[in-house]
């Protein structure tokens, strides 16, 4: 029994690894400084464009600004700093953007008159920006419902490859919850191995919740995804053990052969 509980332990630990080692993709860069051209109507009726403008967030995330521009390319409004931004569309040429880390919409509101420089794709844009919490033209919003879904259906998308991740972390995290109640706590084991398992366990826990919030850390996803993602992950654990039991229980005799 403690030649299993062990061999167990020792893999798991190398899955967590793997898993980690996925989580750390070298080959992903950073955005271009302007990202994401989605055309839009202007109050006035010309026509404009949204755009995120992306920083450089060095050992973070790189903050984002939604910009909108006019049909020259003049910047007339922005938002303030924030990460991840989603723009969504109610109709065509009719977008707002959406700031995930804040859960507010940002929308286009030319209620002061202002006319920027003509923004390109250079670093010397951000130059033109106030400080991070500074913002010009932009109404902030609580979300509809349809907006919330409509915004984390679509950062999910882009991002189905650190979901499914996340997911996969979140299904090892209750599968070792499982493993410290069977052998942690209700098994016959003695204090010494109790106690191993334990920090065994809690340290794999603990690897597997840091791994997994890589995606946030770097602005990739929202915390309410990442969390939606942990839990889908220990459910379908939780779900599958459930039935296994419920079988047992109502076919005993299956079970024992």
């Amino acid at each position: 029994m403690r030649a299993t509980a062990a061999s167990r332990l020792v893999g798991l630990f190398a899955v967590a690894l793997l898993l980690t080692m996925a989580h750390v993709d070298p080959g992903r860069t950073r955005e271009p400084v302007l990202a994401t051209v989605v055309p839009i109507d202007l109050p006035d009726g010309q026509a404009g464009e949204m755009r995120l403008f992306h920083g450089d967030g060095v050992y973070v995330a790189d903050p984002v600004r939604l910009i909108v521009l006019d049909a020259v390319g003049h910047l007339v409004g922005y938002s303030h700093e924030t990460f991840p931004i989603s723009i969504i569309c109610s109709a065509e040429r009719k977008c707002v953007g959406y700031d995930h880390r804040n859960g507010v919409i940002l929308e286009f509101d030319q209620a002061a008159k202002y006319l920027g420089p003509v923004i390109t794709d250079g670093l010397s844009a951000g130059l033109w920006f106030g400080s991070r919490n500074t913002y010009v033209n932009i109404r902030i919003r609580a979300p509809t419902t349809s907006e919330f879904a409509a915004a984390n259906l679509q950062i999910a998308k882009d991002n189905y490859t650190d979901m499914a991740l996340d997911v996969i972390a979140g299904a090892f995290m209750g599968f070792l919850v499982l493993l410290l109640v069977r052998f942690g706590v209700r098994g016959g084991l003695g204090i010494i191995l109790k106690s191993v398992i334990w920090i065994v366990v809690l340290g794999l826990e603990y690897v597997l919740l840091l791994t997994s919030f890589l995606p946030v850390f770097g602005g990739f996803i929202s915390i309410f995804l990442w969390l939606m993602s942990l839990g889908l992950g220990a459910l379908c654990v939780l779900s599958i053990w459930l039935a296994l039991r419920f079988f047992r229980r109502t076919h005993p005799q299956s079970a024992d052969a």
